[in-house]
């Protein structure tokens, strides 16, 4: 029977699609197959049921999901801004001691090779000159390094507080 019934219809298609009959006529024959055949209408009917209780479930787990990602969103979005805060502050400590340390180191470098530098190069135990010292030649080269330096330091320490304060 199931065999005829799956013949009716494809024959109700066929006709459907060569034109001889209007989509209505089909439809209309196409129920009066189901009226002939209940025990598989029934089957259709029980299958639609299920798959449309599925689709309702599956809606209703997707707004659950949803609910729920929500509320952790809530949850975490403080803890998270309070860290991404934290982070920064101590970054700028970081960056600031960091700065301080090599401005430090900067000028005892600059201290040191002057000393080093007027001694070796201006005064010598024979010659003692006070003012050798205040000679551009005599350090002149190596302080144009320094202060190169201390620019691109002080670049960088302003490129990194600008980067901190976005």
């Amino acid at each position: 029977m199931k065999d005829s019934l799956k013949e009716e219809r494809l024959k109700i298609l066929e006709l459907l699609e060569q034109g001889k009959i209007k989509s209505s006529e089909a439809t209309e024959l196409l129920g009066a197959l189901k009226v002939g055949a209940p025990e598989e209408h029934i089957k259709s009917v029980d299958l639609e049921e299920k798959f449309n209780k599925f689709c309702k479930s599956l809606d209703a787990f997707a707004k659950d999901v949803s609910d729920k990602v929500g509320e952790f969103y809530k949850d975490v979005e403080p803890k998270v801004k309070e860290v991404t805060k934290k982070t920064i502050e101590k970054t700028v400590t970081v960056v600031d001691d960091l700065s301080k340390n090599l401005n430090e180191s900067l000028k005892s470098m600059e201290e040191d090779e002057k000393k080093s530098c007027c001694k070796d190069d201006c005064c010598d135990e024979e010659n003692e000159n006070d003012d050798c010292c205040e000679d551009d030649d005599c350090c002149g080269e190596d302080e144009g390094t320094v202060t190169e330096q201390e620019a691109e330091l002080d670049e960088i320490e302003e490129k990194v507080n600008s980067d901190i304060k976005k």
